[in-house]
Formats: C-alpha cells, structure tokens, sequence
C-alpha cells in the first residue's frame, strides 16, 4: 500500500502541474508566482505554428517566456514558427528534425538577438534558413544600438542573410552568432567589440571566399582556413583580439608571438594545441577566455 501511495506522489511530482492546449498548440504553467509558461511538447505538429506572446489558464494571463526541450523536435511537417518577444529561451533540440521549417518571424531584432539558445537545434534557423520581420525577410540584417551582445547561435544557419550592420553598442559576438549564414558575404566588426565567440563567423559567405591561411576581419583573427597553422605563427600589428576557437586544435602549432595591440584571446583560442611550447602574452591582454590552453600539454 505504501509502494502504490509513493509512486502515486512520484506521478503527480513528475507531472507538469499545468497542461493546456491554445490554438492547436501545448503550453505548460511554469511559475505560478510569476505568471510565466513555457511551449510545451508538440509532437507531430505540422503546418505554421505561431506561438503566442500571452495565453490565459483558468482565468489567469501568463506571460509565455520558453520554449522547452525538444518542443517540435521531429515536426517534420511544421513549416514555419512565429516567435515572440516575450521569450527568452528555447530548449535543446527544440526544432531538430523540422526539415520542412521553411521560415521564422519575429517581431524585434534586439529581442531575438538575446534569447538563449540551447544548442545549435535549439533555433529554428538551423532549418528554415529563412528570417522575417513580420512577412517580410531579413536580407540586410541591421542590428539596434539597444543591443550590446549578440547571443550564441542567434542567427545560426541563416543563409538568406547578406549583409550584417553592427553598431557601436555592441561589446560582444557570441560562439557561432553567424556561423553557417552561407550568404553572409559583408560584415563589419565596430571597435567597441571586445570578444567574439567560438566559430561566430564561419561557414559564412564571408569566410568561405576567403583565400586559404590565417583570417582576419576589422583587425580581429578569426580563425584559420584551409591547411592547419605549423610551427611558429607571428600574429599581424595591429590586432585587435583573437576570436573563439581561433587556433582550436592545431596540434603541429609550437609558438605563437602575439603583439601588443591584442587585448583579448578567446575561449578556446588554443584548445588542443599540444605541441605549442612558448608563447608570450603581451601586457595589452585583458581577458582570456574559457578553456583557452586545454591540453597545451
């Protein structure tokens, strides 16, 4: 008697406490005391999705601020999502497997700019390729001075982008912010960034149709292309920081000299780089990234 009491607790425990279904979609109650819910699991969802910025539950409003793991994951026929400003945060593999996704909309840049991607699936991007402000796609991509962080993944997979325009506001690019935006072929990295992330810029029209060997755009290295840097690397005056990922596993690299005009190194900058045994960091450097010189053995 007590084993079934117990797993009967475990069920309700285990079970979302609120469950509801508005305009063929799934929501859950997530936070009773702040009136938030999340996009719940929708499998098999298929045609266009728009999710809803406020959905209403037993009389009561709730402001919808996720969307949770694996929400369309395997939603083969949903073929477009509407997101809105309200949320914040999209769980793993929330879109993996929605190859018929053929476009997103979104109603404000500088809110999609910092939402919280989960990983690379998490955004929808990653499928439909295709982002619009309302019914009308973005092409030239111009980010608002209300911005100050591009996030990870945001525009990830975008290739219907051209060209990107980033204020001054801006201080940071996030690991893989315009990775695989296949059309990206201009972009511009104003002075006030001071870190960019892991893989921000690669796959990018801009990237792919550079010639082979050491990369730089706007006096920032951004990575390597090509054959794998060997032996001693001299980094270019004038460089400004190295971004994410720049050397990242280039394992016959064994010296870098690097100028004083760089004041920030990446996270994992020179991640694997095992046969490195000298480099000098100059007193411009100010930050150093996470995992930066893993297994420099």
């Amino acid at each position: 008697m007590k084993t079934k009491l117990l797993s009967f607790l475990l069920l309700l425990l285990c079970s979302p406490a609120s469950a509801f279904v508005m305009d063929g979609i799934n929501y859950n109650v997530t936070s009773e005391e702040n009136l938030e819910a999340e996009v719940g699991s929708n499998s098999g969802f298929s045609g266009e999705a728009v999710i809803r910025s406020e959905v209403e539950y037993n009389g009561k409003k709730y402001s919808v601020a996720s969307i949770r793991n694996q929400a369309f994951s395997g939603c083969s026929g949903l073929t477009s999502v509407t997101i809105p400003n309200s949320v914040t945060s999209i769980g793993v593999a929330a879109f993996v497997s929605c190859y018929g996704l053929k476009s997103v909309h979104i109603s404000d840049v500088a809110a999609w700019c910092s939402i919280s991607f989960s990983n690379y699936y998490s955004n929808p991007l990653s499928y439909a390729a295709h982002l619009y402000l309302g019914e009308e796609e973005i092409k030239d991509l111009v980010i608002p001075n209300s911005v100050t962080t591009i996030g990870e993944s945001a525009f990830y997979g975008c290739s219907g982008l051209t060209s990107v325009t980033i204020p001054n506001s801006v201080t940071s690019i996030g690991g893989s912010a315009f990775r695989e935006c296949s059309g990206l072929t201009s972009v511009t990295i104003p002075n006030s960034v001071t870190s960019i992330g892991r893989t921000a810029l690669h796959g990018t029209g801009w990237y792919n149709n550079q010639p082979d060997g050491i990369l730089y755009l706007d006096n920032w290295l951004i990575g390597y292309k090509g054959e794998k840097p060997t032996g001693n690397v001299v980094i270019a005056e004038g460089t400004r920081g190295l971004a994410g990922s720049a050397f990242s596993v280039c394992n016959g690299l064994t010296s870098v000299t690097i100028p004083n005009s760089v004041t920030n190194v990446g996270e994992y900058a020179f991640y694997d780089c095992s046969s490195l045994t000298s480099l000098t960091i100059p007193n411009s450097v100010t930050s150093i990234g996470e995992a930066a010189f893993w297994n420099c053995i």
